[in-house]
């Protein structure tokens, strides 16, 4: 999942797609993680989160938003809430042949990253699975059949 992909409208104001090269940076209990999966959410503090619970981190450390208050990402990455600024997502870019891939779409970069100056960022969308269904179900099927 290195390369970009195409793009599904969500609509919802956390989800984020990249449009070009580039990473979004989690931290996880293991450090600093690289993933092109964007679909974000708000934990308990406040902090934008993956569906795992990784903190996205802005330039300034994890981003925090004010609860209930209308969230708006630009395609730089700057987040704002009620028309003020709060962070800007940082987004990378790594060579693709040195990341170590973890837990499914999630890579350790092993020779460092440098901040991207290509990636656009697309609010209301998340990037398409490199997963088909179809052969996914198939694949699940002729497993449950050798039972």
């Amino acid at each position: 999942m290195t390369r970009p992909r195409a793009h599904i409208q969500t609509g919802e104001s956390l989800d984020v797609a990249i449009s070009g090269p580039g990473f979004f940076v989690v931290e996880t209990p293991r450090g600093e993680r690289l993933t092109r999966m964007g679909d974000f959410q708000l934990n308990e503090n406040n902090e934008i989160v993956s569906s795992a619970g990784d903190r996205l981190m802005g330039g300034g450390g994890a981003i925090v938003v004010p609860w209930r208050i209308e969230t708006t990402i630009a395609t730089d990455g700057v987040v704002s809430a009620d028309d003020a600024v709060i962070s800007q997502i940082r987004i990378v870019d790594a060579d693709a042949t040195t990341l170590k891939r973890e837990s499914g779409a999630m890579f350790e970069a092993v020779n460092g990253v440098e901040d991207s100056t290509d990636a656009k960022l697309r609010q209301g969308f998340v990037e398409s699975s490199n997963v088909n269904p179809s052969w996914k179900f198939q694949e699940t099927y002729r497993s449950s059949a050798c039972v």
